[in-house]
């Protein structure tokens, strides 16, 4: 909760009421709260196919993604979370000779 306070409220005089501005270190604390419980468990160790590798070739792909469609950064974050929860919990076969 120290660091959130110590962050300078820059959209404190924006009069734009979608930016919630006065929320936002409220927001950004529950955030926080909720992150803690969502930690996900080193599962490489259980991926008998997919290497560190093979996930940083992805990572890599889906920021190129991220940037050739200029989507916002939460997308990029949020797909890599989802795609590392998937992997948690279902150990991923890799497919050869698919025609």
């Amino acid at each position: 909760e120290q660091l959130m306070q110590e962050i300078d409220e820059i959209d404190k005089d924006n009069d734009d009421p979608f930016v919630s501005a006065i929320y936002a270190v409220e927001i950004f604390n529950y955030m926080k709260q909720r992150e803690e419980k969502f930690v996900i468990p080193n599962y490489m160790q259980k991926q008998q196919d997919i290497s560190k590798d093979m996930r940083a070739i992805l990572v890599d792909w889906m920021v190129e993604v991220q940037e050739n469609f200029e989507l916002n950064h939460e997308t990029l974050y949020l797909a890599v979370k989802l795609v590392d929860h998937y992997l948690a919990v279902s150990t991923s076969m890799r497919e050869i000779g698919r025609a």
